[in-house]
């Protein structure tokens, strides 16, 4: 595998494991094809149920995949008998601790700031958890690649 190839893969990987939302569309691809307008109000209803929770399971969901993303990688590696899909793991917990730390850093440096500031910003990004959520739902459910 190329650095390119890696690289995308371990995007793949991060963004898989952080948001679960993007599995189970691509598992119900099927389905989403045979009746499209319920999958899409199911789309948003989930969107909306989940983005605003996502300020909660975001963070969680990126300090668990440091210590989850290793073990898998260890798991997948014992069962395969290879280290082909080592750096792209490693490059996924890489990401998970970039992540975890922008994380903590806003998290010290909103307690620095005004009350009505962190709470325009809770709503901020409550909106564009559900935005972000109804958009990864979107395109693994009905993606190109698929069609």
């Amino acid at each position: 595998m190329n650095c390119r190839e890696v690289c995308k893969k371990s995007a793949q990987i991060y963004f898989d494991c952080t948001f679960p939302e993007r599995v189970v569309a691509r598992h119900c691809q099927d389905k989403a094809k045979l009746y499209p307008k319920t999958a899409m109000a199911i789309e948003v209803f989930v969107a909306v149920i989940f983005g605003t929770i996502k300020i909660i399971t975001f963070p969680l969901a990126t300090f668990s995949a440091m210590g989850l993303l290793p073990l898998t990688c260890a798991v997948k590696g014992i069962s395969s008998r290879s280290c082909a899909h080592f750096l792209a793991y490693l490059g996924a917990w890489f990401i998970s601790l970039l992540v975890s730390a922008l994380i903590i850093s806003a998290i010290f440096g909103l307690v620095m700031i005004a009350p009505e500031a962190v709470f325009f910003m809770i709503g901020v990004c409550g909106a564009a958890g559900a935005s972000a959520t109804l958009l990864n739902i979107h395109r693994e459910l009905f993606s190109l690649r698929s069609l």
